[in-house]
């Protein structure tokens, strides 16, 4: 069974689940939807789609091809059925159109966070996902993506124009950040990169306090950017974090980081601050957002490749994520 097959009977068998999650046509299911991990059925309930494959369609799932990703993804189980996985190449116009569709335009903020292997590829490579980007907003646009490398500054090795971001925050944020023109932020601890019209603005300041007001991420909120998460989702949205700040959380302190920095070929020693947790015992989940009936109302999302765009008002998801703590300092820790 192929990827578009499945798609249809998925949304024939679930149609009154799936209209429930915004999702109204088979179309509308990206490659890499997790029928587990989406709420739509739970673990005792694929194990019985499996048996009504295999009865029904005479075509059973041999789970043992799908390797070390999730096994509950329509190309997963597709691909499990016989399927070949889809190698689609998105396109810089279908990348444009994707764009467009969540509402982004000309003269655009976005602060982008991406996890593209979840998208697939695209022409041209970062090039082309860069150039479409820069074809919607213009050049009156700007993007921002984080780039800090927080373990480089401890070692006494930070250098502002050449130290990479840190690899976890996936390929674009490094590859914007050795484009030319694009600008970085003093502060390694909320590290960020900027690249377009306000980039220099974005940057510019101290920035001592990492996330505070004039912190590159409180500035693109203040500039009414709009956030992009591409093939991944608000879980991975650094800029939650300037409401933690604000909030002060009873599960972060105030920490000091002294250590070597460069700038421009000069030496010094300087200190910034982090309102820091206990990475050993303190985790968070931003995910827990989706849930808020604001966030539900203004996301706007596009299937690219086998996965899936997110774009959000940042302003709308600081707003909601500020009357969170207020009600619950803890609304945001994992379970």
């Amino acid at each position: 069974m192929n990827v578009k097959d499945l798609k249809q009977f998925i949304f024939t068998k679930y149609c009154d689940k799936l209209t429930k999650l915004d999702i109204h046509s088979a179309s509308e299911l990206a490659d890499d939807f997790d029928i587990i991990a989406s709420g739509l059925i739970d673990s005792m309930s694929f194990l019985a789609l499996q048996l009504e494959f295999e009865a029904t369609l005479g075509n059973g799932m041999d789970l043992s091809l799908a390797g070390d990703g999730p096994l509950s993804t329509l190309e997963t189980m597709a691909f499990c059925m016989g399927g070949e996985k889809h190698q689609h190449t998105v396109t810089i116009k279908e990348w444009e159109e994707a764009l467009k569709n969540t509402g982004i335009t000309s003269g655009d903020m976005l602060v982008i966070h991406s996890g593209l292997q979840h998208l697939g590829s695209f022409e041209n490579d970062l090039d082309g996902f860069l150039q479409g980007i820069f074809n919607v907003i213009g050049s009156q646009g700007t993007i921002m993506v984080p780039a800090g490398n927080i373990p480089v500054f401890k070692n006494d090795a930070f250098d502002k124009q050449n130290t990479p971001a840190i690899p976890s925050l996936g390929v674009f944020p490094e590859f914007v950040r050795t484009r030319p023109g694009a600008t970085r932020n003093n502060n390694p601890l909320d590290g960020a990169c900027a690249l377009g019209a306000k980039a220099e603005d974005l940057m510019s300041g101290e920035n001592t306090y990492a996330y505070a007001d004039d912190s590159p991420w409180q500035k693109a909120i203040d500039q009414n950017a709009k956030l992009l998460c591409a093939g991944i989702d608000l879980s991975y949205a650094s800029i939650v974090h300037t409401t933690e700040f604000r909030e002060k959380v009873p599960y972060r302190n105030t920490l000091e980081f002294k250590h070597t920095y460069t700038d421009n070929g000069l030496t010094d020693t300087r200190s910034y601050y982090l309102y820091a947790r206990n990475p050993e015992t303190t985790h968070y989940d931003f995910g827990k957002l989706k849930a808020y009936p604001a966030i539900i109302e203004d996301v706007k999302k596009a299937s690219v490749g086998h996965g899936t765009i997110e774009v959000y008002n940042t302003q709308t998801v600081i707003k909601t994520a500020m009357a969170a703590l207020r009600q619950n300092p803890e609304a945001f820790l994992a379970q």
